[in-house]
């Protein structure tokens, strides 16, 4: 697969020491290609120190984002932890426990722990035996370096093994690996063993598994030449693995939800395997897995609740699979099987066949045991090509299926048609396009129509299904752009109709781009009601060089439906920047994953390259009050790490197939191995509940382990109080910094423009406090400023004299940090800013000048600084606690400039929340770097609450992304004192609330409105002397005047 990268080319604002927003100096000397290579350089190694090990409270730990997997070392072995769950809970010890051969094996002690970046080692010198662990994001790596043979017992002497104890999961062979299920049914797999000798000859080696906590590693070592390496690789990647334990059968080509074919409350799923034999060469089979408490506890066809066989040469059943809904109306679902290759009377005419479920779910049978079938009686026509439940299109209260025929003539060659059967008490009777329902056809020489079928949800509200059909090749104005077609439920059913009869017609307008080869129901991603549809173009080129890429669109639902569009009107437009991965080859609704009652939305790219060429990708999206945004975060991305896996040819939502009120999500990887050459295999995520703002730092050489433990603490201090589910990326680092300057900051931002900013926060309130801050923004395009000192004031060029600038030029636009955008479902690109490249938040500097405090929870010793709490400060700017302000007070007359507002008027969204007396009587924030009193208030500056810092150089000698020095309101005032806590106070997390963080517990807006500041200054006062006596009580000096340590 050949790629192109095209450079992107990316200058932030940096946030500075002092939150100083400038441009990114250059390098003096480097050429561009050198700092390309340094770049590059740089990026892969923050990269790799993600996954280094480092100390903490709890031992020393190593956390693997790309597994989910968090793991603590000890002397015995490891204990390995789940990341991503509320709680990181234990799901598995694993310790070696045996050494020697045959069945006699020598105990193995404890050992001391050595440990440098990634690499861990326990290392047992009386044995000659060093275990050693690499973390990084192909999972984490074991190995045992054994320095000499050891002796063997009775038994084979030429095989070495080596025994691990297990605690908390069972193990299981599987293939060539082992799949560890830890007891809250989080899977592990244990696999991937090579041995080489001290000559690089490979030995052959196997594993064991002599029962549930037992696996031993076994090792043919006759003629060896020690020492020997013996290396497994542990990843965390699934909560249930289906394969098929057959060569080529190609499992996961197809999988969806069943959904409850036996009534147990569980939901279940279908997997397709099109050239699975039992008896019969390429008859194909689709495999019906049941959920329980456990989730999806069967792995293969000897274990699957039901096998439903093709039981003719090369028919290729389980192509697709889908639930059927309840077509009969018993409460139990039903599912429905193509086989596009069927032959019955013509060749290739292909079909779909119906199973119903029952109290006792689905018995194993082929076509002539199916309740109902669906032929084409034309040769080629390849009927079954794509099958799903339609809903119920007329509202009889039986679900009603619809069935693809992508290459059906009906009066064009290869036009396709798409056919709709209706559901009845009885369920259905075999039938054939003429006794259809409905037919719906493209009218278009080989446009492909029907490719993929699927029900649209209701996407007007009407109280009916409706349905949408793919046709990826269809021309309308350019040749293969591709089409989707959305046809609305009628009582009367769906009438006979063609894309110039839709109700909507969705294209790409770009040549070749394949829109429409995958489509689905989104549900409703915006939690207005309406379904939304979500269409694949695999093809699609978003810019040039970047050939089948791959993309995806959501079309949203309305009171009237979906309108005619195409790829540019789409209400979100999703990619992933990698050339000829085709992303969209599947797309669906992955339900509610989350639970924060919003559907969210799963595409698979199965040619991603991630760890291994081809390997393929899952990529979760998150829906939320606004919709999803264009290009949104990626909630989560699941891989294999194993090359041309294709993982993503398929995905669906599972259901919840655990009942723990999450859904969960599907995926194939038809080219999958597990022991068998393309046997292919499906993976089974679970939902879970929203883990709130997570925290991924990247430390730089010279962090010591003790600092590196204070930014992690500081970040789950955030965690605690901040909702949103994002990740917010840092680096973290030591330098010599200015007099005074404890931590500094680089915050890289976007800028949106002022309406959509004031959309996303109207769509993110969730407490009173931000219905009260958004109610007091103002409504339109443009907002009012009192600004000074540019060279374009009517006062005078650079006049400190304040002026209303009410000009839409440079007061439509909103800067604000990527993390508060990420908080907002707002997109956000790649980009850098100091040390930190590739997508990042913010770049982090400690002063390597002071000593520190590095565990706040017993106080702070005299004579150091809280790290902790410097770090918490520091963060809380990347989060969004900024101000514009500190850019005019750095660009004026004499500092620098001056220069025209449309220039310098920078506002963040906390400056929307900026107030003087003299700016609220004209109804406009205040911008003025100046010493007037400047106040947060969340109604337009009728109370002021709590005053901001207003600038280093022309106001009260802070930085005016702070609250006022001196005053104790919280966290983020300018100044820490040696020997002082410092700690996040009720008053930080108000404006965090109102810039849009959604924050526990939600605060009340009573707290700042009414009270003015004669309550504040009460506050304050006590506030102040109590921070007062502190400082001087664990201050080993007292400070004279101007030596406050400064965290900016």
């Amino acid at each position: 697969m050949s790629k192109t990268w095209l450079p992107i080319l990316v200058l932030p604002f940096l946030l500075l020491a002092g939150q100083e927003w400038g441009s990114p100096e250059a390098v003096p000397g480097a050429s561009e290609p050198d700092l390309v290579v340094l770049r590059a350089a740089v990026g892969s190694h923050l990269r790799a120190r993600e996954y280094w090990a480092s100390e903490t409270d709890e031992g020393l730990q190593a956390p693997n984002r790309e597994h989910g997997l968090r793991t603590y070392f000890e002397p015995t072995g490891l204990r390995v932890h789940d990341r991503t769950a509320a709680g990181s809970p234990n799901l598995l010890e694993l310790s070696l426990v045996g050494l020697g051969g045959g069945e006699s094996l020598l105990a193995v002690p404890p050992g001391e722990i050595e440990h440098r970046e990634g690499r861990i080692e326990i290392v047992r010198s009386e044995l000659g035996l060093v275990e050693w662990y690499v973390n990084s994001r192909q999972g984490l790596e074991q190995g045992f370096t054994l320095a000499s043979r050891p002796p063997l017992g009775a038994g084979d002497p030429s095989a070495l093994a080596l025994e691990l104890a297990i605690s908390g999961a069972k193990a299981s062979l599987r293939g060539g690996s082992i799949v560890l299920t830890s007891e809250a049914g989080r899977t592990l797999e244990y696999g991937k063993l090579l041995v080489v000798d001290a000559k690089g000859t490979k030995l052959a080696a196997h594993f064991e598994v002599p029962s549930p906590d037992r696996i031993r590693l076994r090792v043919e070592d006759r003629g060896a030449t020690y020492p020997i390496v013996i290396d497994p690789l542990l990843t965390g990647t699934f909560d249930a693995l289906l394969e098929s334990n057959q060569a080529s059968s190609q499992l996961g080509f197809a999988v969806a939800t069943a959904g409850d074919v036996n009534g147990d409350g569980y939901d279940d799923v279908i997997v397709g395997a099109p050239l699975y034999d039992a008896g019969t060469a390429d008859e194909g089979a689709a495999f019906v897995f049941l959920g329980s408490a456990f989730g999806v506890d069967q792995v293969n066809p000897l274990q699957a609740h039901a096998q439903l066989e093709g039981n003719q040469l090369a028919a290729q059943m389980g192509n697709s699979v889908a639930s059927a809904g309840d077509v009969n109306g018993d409460g139990y679902g039903d599912v429905i099987v193509g086989s596009a290759l069927f032959n019955a009377g013509q060749a290739d005419e292909g079909a779909a066949w119906i199973y119903l479920g029952s109290s006792t779910g689905i018995p194993d049978g082929g076509p002539a045991t199916a309740h109902a079938g669906f032929e084409s009686n034309q040769t080629n026509a390849q009927m079954g090509f794509s099958v799903a439940t339609a809903g119920d299109v007329n509202g009889d209260g039986y679900d009603d299926v619809i069935v693809g025929a992508p290459f059906y003539d009906d009066g064009s060659l290869d036009e396709g048609m798409a056919f709709l059967y209706h559901g009845s008490a009885t369920g259905f009777a075999f039938g054939s396009p003429t006794t259809a329902n409905t037919r719906l056809a493209s009218n278009q020489i080989d446009a492909r129509f029907g490719v993929d079928v699927a029900s649209a949800g209701d996407v007007d509200g009407d109280g009916l299904s409706d349905v949408i059909v793919g046709a990826h090749t269809y021309d309308a104005g350019s040749i293969d752009e591709g089409g989707a077609f959305v046809f609305r439920g009628n009582a009367a059913g769906i009438a006979d109709a063609s894309p110039a009869t839709a109700h909507a017609r969705l294209e790409s307008n770009q040549a070749n781009a394949l829109f429409g080869f995958s489509v689905a129901s989104a549900g409703d991603v915006n939690g207005d009601g309406l379904s939304d549809v979500i269409v694949g173009a695999l093809a699609y080129d978003f810019q040039p060089g970047d050939a089948d890429m791959g993309a995806a669109f959501v079309f949203a639902g309305s009171a009237t439906g979906i309108a005619d569009g195409s790829a540019a009107t789409a209400a979100t437009q999703i990619h992933q920047d990698q050339a000829g991965a085709q992303f969209g080859r599947s797309v669906a609704s992955a339900g509610d994953v989350n639970g924060d009652g919003y559907s969210d939305l799963i595409v698979g790219a199965m040619l991603w390259d991630a760890l291994a060429v081809d390997e393929g990708a899952v990529f979760v999206y998150l829906g939320r009050a606004a919709g999803i945004p264009n290009d949104p975060s990626v909630y989560r991305t699941l891989g294999t790490g194993q090359a041309t896996s294709l993982l993503g040819i398929a995905v669906s939502s599972a259901g919840d197939v655990n009942g723990d009120g999450y859904d969960d999500v599907i995926v194939g990887a038809n080219l999958h191995e597990n022991g068998e050459t393309d046997e292919g295999a499906a993976f089974v995520h679970h939902g879970g509940a929203a883990g709130g703002a997570a925290f991924n730092f990247t430390f730089l050489p010279g962090t010591s382990i003790e600092a590196q433990n204070a930014f992690e603490a500081a970040g789950r201090r955030w965690s605690a109080w901040l909702r949103d589910e994002v990740v917010v990326d840092l680096t973290v680092g030591t330098a010599s910094l200015g007099t005074g300057v404890v931590v500094s900051s680089g915050v890289r931002r976007v800028s949106v423009v002022y309406s959509g900013f004031r959309s996303a926060l109207v769509d993110d309130q969730t407490s009173p406090l931000d219905s009260a801050a958004v109610a007091s923004l103002p409504a339109g395009s443009i907002f009012g400023v009192l600004i000074n000192r540019t060279s374009d004031s009517p006062n005078g060029s650079g006049s400190a004299t304040p002026y209303v600038d009410l000009s839409g030029a440079n007061n439509s636009t909103i800067s604000l940090t990527t993390a508060n955008a990420k908080a907002l479902g707002l997109a956000v690109g790649p980009g850098s800013v100091g040390s930190c490249l590739g997508t990042c938040d913010g770049s982090l500097v400690f002063a390597n000048a002071f000593a520190y405090d590095y565990d706040p929870s017993d106080g702070i010793s005299p004579g150091t600084y809280d790290l902790v709490g410097f770090a918490t400060h520091e963060i809380g700017h990347v989060l969004g606690f900024v101000s514009g302000v500190d850019i005019l007070d750095l660009n004026s007359p004499p500092v620098g400039g001056p220069f025209p507002a449309n220039l310098f008027t920078v506002v963040s969204p906390l400056d929307l929340f900026r107030f003087s007396a003299l700016s609220a009587a004209s109804g406009v924030l205040d911008q003025t770097a100046d010493t007037r009193s400047k106040d947060f208030s969340i109604d337009g500056g009728g109370t002021a609450v709590y005053p901001f810092a207003t600038g280093r150089f022309f106001g009260d000698g802070q930085a005016a992304g702070h609250w006022k020095d001196g005053l104790g309101v919280g966290l983020m005032d300018p100044t820490g004192a040696q020997g002082e806590a410092l700690a996040i106070s009720l008053r930080d997390i108000q404006a965090f609330d109102a810039i849009g963080w959604n924050v526990v517990p939600e605060p009340d807006s009573g707290l700042l409105l009414g009270a003015g500041l004669v309550g504040f200054s009460m506050l304050a006062t006590r506030s102040s002397s109590t921070s007062r006596r502190r400082r001087g009580r664990t201050s080993a000096h007292p400070r004279p005047p101007g030596s406050a340590a400064r965290a900016l």
